[in-house]
């Protein structure tokens, strides 16, 4: 998992070319850019825009992905991301494999990582994340999730 600010300069992120390309379409993201799925290199690269709904962590549940390399990112509104690595969980996820999900029942301790203002986070294959937390109260918000093929 790797957390950075947007105008970190990429020059020096040891990253993923195709990484790179995902974080920079986030630079070119427009507030008022409409729900739905954008392609930046067909279905190796492409973002998910939607409209959700933060609620108490509890609530949640983690997620990890197998195919794709997640990174989050808010358009409008702010939210917590629980993380925990798929280590610390003895339970298999219910897996839909031809959605590249799959969620875990068990609700462990995660480490809370703050998006807002920019802030990005990239979640593998191995890091288990639960989106959508709320901070103080529940709140409207505009997500980008751009999907990285491995």
């Amino acid at each position: 998992m790797i957390t950075t600010d947007l105008s970190y300069d990429l020059k020096r992120f040891p990253a993923d070319k195709r990484i790179i390309k995902a974080i920079e379409y986030l630079r070119t993201i427009d507030k008022n850019i409409l729900p739905g799925e954008y392609e930046i290199d067909g279905k190796d690269i492409y973002g998910k825009i939607f409209l959700g709904n933060t609620e108490s962590a509890e609530n949640r549940r983690y997620e990890r992905h197998l195919i794709y390399t997640d990174i989050h990112y808010v358009i409008q509104g702010s939210q917590y991301i629980e993380y925990a690595p798929v280590s610390h969980f003895s339970e298999k996820p219910e897996f839909n494999l031809k959605d590249d999900i799959g969620f875990f029942n068990k609700n462990i301790p995660g480490s809370r990582i703050l998006l807002e203002k920019k802030i990005i986070a990239v979640f593998f294959p191995e890091d288990c994340h639960k989106p959508l937390c709320m901070i103080e109260k529940p709140e409207n918000i505009k997500i980008c999730v751009v999907k990285v093929k491995l």
